[in-house]
């Protein structure tokens, strides 16, 4: 955890970002240094202001709907038009993971 400008520089962007294999499991210290990394998030206390974001995308259809769903009314309404679905390039995800690429929706009663 850290508070500063000189904290956030000093993240491990290289393995945030990584892109390649991260060794199998046991195989070295590495492997877990690499994975924390993954999971890394920046959070502003009290303040995240969005009015400058140009879009939110997902990987797959399935995960906007779910988005969309955990937001209240106003929010998804204003947001809906900025959350899309990946274009499947594999410029922005790899879909190497598990996710949830559809699914049967069920209405509502």
């Amino acid at each position: 955890m850290g508070d500063s400008a000189t904290f956030l520089k000093g993240m491990n962007f290289k393995d945030i970002y990584r892109n390649t294999s991260v060794g199998r499991v046991g195989e070295s210290q590495t492997r877990s240094e690499i994975l924390n990394a993954r999971h890394s998030e920046v959070l502003i206390k009290d303040q995240l202001y969005l009015d400058r974001l140009k879009c939110i995308v997902c990987r797959s259809g399935s995960e906007r709907d779910t988005l969309l769903n955990l937001l209240d009314s106003a929010a998804a309404a204003r947001w809906s038009k900025k959350v899309m679905v990946d274009d499947g390039r594999g410029l922005l995800f790899f879909k190497w993971g598990t996710f949830v690429k559809e699914y049967a929706g069920i209405a509502a009663g």
